[in-house]
């Protein structure tokens, strides 16, 4: 369950920001840090990169691929076997999203067993962090990766469920009266928390804070971490809608195996 090897990779430009963020993760996990470039200024960079480590008195490797593809990437990690991806996240215009895609958003489509950070690139640090809570999707295992990891980084973690409300009321709405579908929507909202509250217990151990909302997940869990300040979302990897939480979100994601 512990992470015991950081990879932090740059597949298309150099982000400081994300130098920063990735060694304070590192020196959090007590690890040290491979960084793999992949870009043609390598060499401006690299002294650059060189400067800030030496500085934060941290066990680094750095590995360059010249004219790096991302093909060479997935092949390091492949051998590498790292525990923990983190890799800078350029945020676009919603409308330009629809046809393009960031760098970053394509690693997620090639791995699956191991934990990735999609650091948002104005962001140099985590302090706050927030675990999205699916009590249909997620297991014991990710919720306590997800908790035991962010703990070592931020300290205090909190956790969020949001209830799908308008799911319910449109599918029920077409087979059950009025008062009817309330009533089973009451009581589908009520056995979601307590499955929620139940897997946080089973995974931590602890009474912790759970924040509740309502609506699409994918949607407005995004925009509720964003609007109260939290820094990184934590997202089961094998989560369903995982691409869409990326794309929705404007601050850093953590993607966690169970």
């Amino acid at each position: 369950m512990d992470i015991n090897s950081v990879l932090l990779i740059f597949p298309k430009k150099f982000v400081e920001n994300t130098l920063y963020l990735a060694v304070s993760v590192a020196k959090s996990l007590n690890t040290d840090l491979k960084i793999l470039i992949l870009e043609r200024e390598e060499e401006i960079k690299r002294d650059k990169i060189e400067s800030i480590l030496n500085s934060e008195n941290i066990e680094y490797d750095i590995f360059i691929e010249k004219n790096g593809l991302k093909s060479k990437a997935t092949k390091f990690i492949e051998n590498y076997h790292p525990d923990l991806l983190i890799i800078p996240h350029e945020k676009i215009d919603p409308m330009v999203h629809i046809f393009k895609h960031p760098e970053a958003e394509k690693f997620v489509e090639k791995f699956e067993d191991v934990s990735i950070i999609f650091a948002i690139e104005s962001s140099r640090e985590i302090k706050k962090p927030i675990i999205y809570i699916d009590p249909n999707q997620d297991s014991v295992e990710y919720v306590k990766r997800a908790y035991n990891v962010l703990k070592k980084v931020c300290g205090n973690v909190e956790f969020i469920y949001s209830f799908h409300e308008e799911f319910y009321e449109y599918s029920l709405s077409k087979t059950h009266p009025d008062a009817e579908a309330r009533s089973i929507i009451n009581e589908l909202y009520e056995e979601g928390l307590r499955k929620s509250k139940e897997l946080i217990a089973k995974a931590v151990g602890k009474e912790v804070t759970l924040k509740v909302i309502k609506g699409d997940p994918k949607k407005e869990v995004p925009f509720f971490a964003h609007q109260n300040g939290y820094d990184i979302l934590s997202v089961n990897i094998e989560n369903e809608d995982k691409k869409s939480f990326i794309e929705n979100s404007q601050i850093t994601i953590g993607l966690f195996k169970g």
